[in-house]
């Protein structure tokens, strides 16, 4: 990931800052951050965008990197089921089950934990990699994304003139943040590769 890999982005999200902006807060088309509208929309695509690249670097990862991979599929799936609202929607009733309350819960609860221990047993296997993740501009990005949904959390729990605006902008934003990383995972996983490859000979 190079710096200005870094200054398309943060531009790109700063124009559709300003676009929706202009449209919800200028303009007053509210509707735009509504349920089911446009920001939410977006942020449900990022998502499963995210949740694909990884699903993808998954059938191409190697010993080492399985977990760590798969730990990103769960997030996104984790996030994406939390932002869309599947009881609202005209899906067929085994999608609901499994993406609705107790069962949702239940089922990632149990796969969460799964993956923790395996993990954990496993550590030794995994640590070079989660080290290299966190202490990375790949890490920092995606750590400033989770930061964004934590600020749009709290915008929720707030009551003024269009915070919900902000909430859902700050969402976007972090999903934006999210898919950039993930749009780059593949390429960090080849890097380390290599440079394991050319330290080990």
């Amino acid at each position: 990931m190079k710096k200005h890999h870094i200054v398309i982005a943060v531009l790109l999200i700063a124009l559709m800052d300003i676009y929706f902006y202009y449209q919800g807060i200028v303009l007053e088309k509210s509707y735009i951050y509504g349920e089911f509208q446009i920001i939410e929309n977006l942020q449900a695509l990022f998502l499963v965008i995210s949740f694909t690249l990884f699903t993808l670097t998954l059938l191409f990862a190697q010993r080492g990197e399985r977990a760590v991979v798969f730990v990103g599929m769960l997030l996104w799936l984790t996030m994406f089921l939390r932002e869309v609202d599947f009881e609202e929607l005209n899906v067929p009733a085994i999608v609901a089950l499994v993406t609705v309350g107790r069962v949702k819960d239940t089922i990632l609860g149990v796969l969460w934990f799964l993956t923790a221990v395996y993990i954990i047993k496993n550590f030794s296997r995994y640590k070079t990699l989660i080290q290299s993740i966190v202490f990375s501009k790949l890490g920092l990005i995606v750590f400033i994304g989770g930061l964004m949904l934590l600020g749009g959390d709290l915008f929720e729990k707030m009551h003024f003139a269009h915070h919900d605006f902000y909430e859902e902008t700050l969402e976007l934003n972090g999903y934006s943040l999210i898919l950039f990383g993930s749009l780059f995972f593949p390429s960090f996983l080849r890097s380390l590769r290599e440079k394991n490859r050319i330290a080990e000979s």
